[in-house]
């Protein structure tokens, strides 16, 4: 943990016990999330209401999907390379502050172009935040623990999105679709002032950045690291130098492989996840659900996340089968998210239905999130993690758009969600390929 009085972050967080700032950062981590998630969704429930409200035809939100999603693409391309040059905690209130304002203004959208526009903007802020997020709790977690502990701060993702449905359906009650976006600026503007005062700074961040010893030393005191009497003479990270613009570091040193097949994996996984959360509502309601019950039920897409989060991440990680559990999830996902077709249009049926595919396919995602911020060192976490999501964010622009056609084809339900059912299997290829080289990287895992 330290070489004569000096202090190495890495070893010193490594080696800490679970406590109060695991905790703190937990729950930072998983109501940023939730916030994200609500706010990336929401669209998706408020879909039929929206689509009335504009007089647009059916499929033609499409557009606004595909937006949403290539303004998060654009996020998580750039401000996760930018946290890691200039800290994480400024980028997090950046994007907070950045997609409150834009949901907000969303609310006064009058067409569909100035919907689309305004989704886009909200996209940039979201994408930010996620990559970003995972990073500093990435880098104040033990490494026995950080699959586990990114895995269970999505949780917060899936509670933000999955009851997206429910408050959605609450506010469409009294209120017109603009609610629901009006509802989802407060939530960022609610943490900003949370994360202003209790979110700390990453040391090893930093620490790269030859941060005042007196400010390191501040940090790790507040923290409880150090204790008060503890005085040392300079604070460093074991971690090897790295040199460069941080997406090239994504290809140095035998990870070019590992980038390539998780860009593939989070493109088909993604895909298939906005696929359905977008469209999802849509279809089950056309299939003869009532629109309430069809935007309640489709929410419960995102529950599989949490059994991931709870049970199967922590026993993935503990038998180092993290890459075998992303096979076995990609391939019964796509299985499952054609057996939705397959259910019908009775209520029970298509819930069931629902749940199952979400338990894979957003297992899946659950997964690939936490080891894409857990392979990569401090020096390129946050960019390895952003631009495996913003890669796959062409998937999350891709997949909507494709429905959105489909559905202008008058296709039935059943049809489209069997050519969703496609995209898992080309992440499961991608697992497949990973699997070998995974054996060797598993260890990096709990140790990078």
């Amino acid at each position: 943990m330290t070489g004569g009085n000096n202090v190495d972050v890495t070893e010193l967080i490594d080696h800490q016990k679970l406590g109060g700032l695991q905790l703190r950062m937990f729950l930072l981590g998983a109501i940023a999330m939730c916030v994200d998630g609500f706010d990336l969704q929401v669209l998706g429930f408020a879909a039929p209401a929206a689509t009335r409200g504009l007089g647009l035809a059916p499929g033609a939100l499409g557009i606004a999907f595909a937006a949403t999603g290539f303004g998060t693409l654009l996020g998580n391309l750039a401000f996760a390379p930018l946290s890691d040059h200039i800290g994480r905690k400024p980028v997090i209130l950046i994007c907070l502050a950045f997609f409150g304002f834009c949901s907000l203004a969303t609310a006064a959208a009058g067409s569909l172009v100035a919907l689309a526009w305004l989704r886009f903007a909200t996209g940039l802020g979201l994408g930010g935040l996620m990559p970003t997020m995972c990073a500093v709790v990435a880098e104040y977690t033990p490494r026995r623990l950080r699959v586990t502990f990114l895995g269970l701060i999505w949780l917060g993702f899936g509670i933000g999105a999955g009851s997206g449905g429910v408050v959605t359906a609450l506010i469409l009650r009294d209120y017109s679709w603009q609610g629901v976006f009006v509802f989802g600026s407060l939530l960022p503007f609610l943490l900003i002032p949370v994360m202003a005062w209790f979110l700390p700074e990453s040391l090893q961040t930093l620490v790269r950045r030859n941060a005042p010893h007196k400010r390191l030393s501040r940090i790790a005191t507040r923290l409880k690291l150090l204790s008060q009497s503890a005085e040392p003479s300079a604070f460093l990270t074991s971690e090897q130098k790295e040199k460069g613009v941080p997406v090239t570091l994504l290809f140095r040193d035998g990870r070019a492989r590992l980038t390539i097949l998780l860009w593939v994996a989070f493109f088909s996984c993604l895909m298939t996840n906005y696929f359905l959360s977008s469209w999802l509502p849509t279809i089950v309601s056309n299939a003869g659900v009532s629109e309430e019950t069809a935007i309640v039920i489709s929410g419960l897409l995102h529950l599989g996340a949490f059994i991931n989060a709870l049970i199967i991440l922590p026993s993935c990680e503990r038998f180092k089968i993290c890459f075998e559990f992303l096979v076995v999830a990609f391939f019964i996902g796509a299985l499952g998210t054609a057996a939705i077709g397959l259910a019908g249009g009775d209520p029970l049926t298509v819930t069931i239905a629902i749940i199952a595919a979400g338990l894979f396919v957003f297992g899946a995602q659950t997964m690939l999130n936490a080891i894409a911020a857990s392979v990569y060192p401090s020096a390129m976490r946050s960019t390895g993690s952003g631009w495996a999501l913003g890669i796959g964010r062409i998937g999350q622009i891709i997949g909507p758009w494709i429905g959105g056609y489909l559905l202008s084809l008058h296709w039935s339900g059943n049809h489209i969600l069997y050519v969703a059912g496609l995209s898992p299997i080309i992440g499961g290829i991608a697992a497949l390929l990973l699997l070998s080289p995974g054996r060797r990287l598993q260890p990096a895992l709990s140790t990078t």
